[in-house]
């Protein structure tokens, strides 16, 4: 069951929905000018997460914005935006059990006066699988300023540093898409252009993280942490989770010979 509670400039409505532990619910919204408000998703209980999957709606282009906060308000992580244009496609995962997407708009034209597109979204409890993919892993692209990553890219290396896939956002503000990769452990390095501030992706389990290096384990693991695992070492590393044949063991009693 998803609670949904809406709120704008313009009113004070509160609304609860439940249903989606059977199937998706539908967000149908069409926001007017000088709008600023958002709406709150909450999964039922605290092991829920919400996704929102968009069939149709449209901002207008550099005026009107709606931002993916992970959270029950705007103090949240940004998950994706602030976007605008065209949003069919967009899918928004939350981390935890609250999502709240922020509309903000001008005084010209908008959805309310037909010249926008109104959203048309189904939410889910959980995750989304993706057809055609027994190992659907998310690789989606977000650029805030909405010009794309100005030659920033993405790499995925195996344990063995091999490249198994790379790219980038050539323009616009997101890019959506899936890859399938088997269970084990990958390191995803995103950077390398003009504005890499202006970057969040996803990629499996991370979501909205920001460029830099990180390690991801794919299906029930963790990547391996090399250095000493005895604690009775000098040396020993506790974050450590493979031992690295490092380890420095204490030599306790007297070592001359007679």
């Amino acid at each position: 069951m998803i609670s949904v509670f809406f709120s704008t400039v313009f009113n004070d409505l509160k609304a609860q929905e439940t249903g989606c532990t059977d199937a998706p619910l539908n967000w149908d919204y069409c926001y007017g000018s000088n709008e600023l408000g958002g709406t709150v998703f909450t999964g039922t209980t605290a092991t829920d997460i919400v996704t929102l999957s968009f069939n149709a709606g449209t901002m207008e282009e550099f005026f009107d914005f709606i931002t993916f906060y992970d959270g029950s308000d705007n103090t949240g992580a940004v998950i994706a935006g602030p976007l605008d244009g065209d949003l069919t496609g967009l899918v928004v995962q939350s981390t935890g059990q609250n999502m709240y997407v922020e509309i903000e708009s001008d005084g010209s034209i908008s959805c309310f006066s037909g010249s926008e597109v109104a959203i048309d979204a189904d939410y889910f409890c959980s995750a989304i699988g993706v057809l055609g993919c027994t190992d659907p892993v998310a690789m989606n692209l977000y650029d805030s300023w909405g010009d794309g990553w100005n030659g920033a890219t993405y790499t995925i290396t195996d344990v063995n540093a091999a490249v198994l896939a790379t790219g980038g956002l050539a323009n616009g503000a997101f890019e959506l898409g899936t890859l399938c990769l088997v269970d084990g452990c990958y390191s995803i390095t995103v950077g390398g252009g003009t504005f890499d501030d202006e970057i969040t992706f996803d990629f499996a389990d991370l979501v909205g993280a920001a460029a830099g290096t990180y390690d991801v384990y794919i299906g029930v693991g963790d990547c391996p942490i090399l250095g000493c695992t005895d604690s009775t070492a000098l040396n020993y590393d506790p974050a450590a989770n493979t031992d690295d044949g490092s380890c420095s063991i204490v030599a306790v009693g007297c070592t001359d010979a007679p």
